[in-house]
C-alpha cells in the first residue's frame, strides 16, 4: 500500500523540506525556526534524526506554504 509507505517516510519527506527551505532562502536553521515560531533545538534534533509530534510537523507544513 502506497499510503502506508507515505506514512512511513514522512519524518524523512519533513526533514528534507526543512532543508530544502534552508539552502533556497540562504538562511541558518535559528532563522527558520524563528519565522516559523518553533524550538529550535527541538528542530535540531529532529533534523539529526529525532522526531518531533504530528502538531510540530503540521505547523511546518503551514509554514512552509505560506513562505514559498
Amino acid at each position: 500500500m502506497k499510503e502506508t509507505k507515505i506514512v512511513a517516510n514522512v519524518n524523512n519527506v519533513t526533514r528534507t523540506l526543512i532543508w530544502r527551505y534552508i539552502q533556497s532562502k540562504g538562511i541558518t536553521l535559528n532563522k527558520f525556526c524563528m519565522d516559523a515560531k518553533l524550538h529550535q533545538s527541538n528542530i535540531h534534533v529532529f533534523l539529526k534524526g529525532g522526531s518531533i509530534n504530528t502538531r510540530t510537523i503540521e505547523r511546518i507544513g503551514k509554514f512552509l506554504d505560506q513562505n514559498k
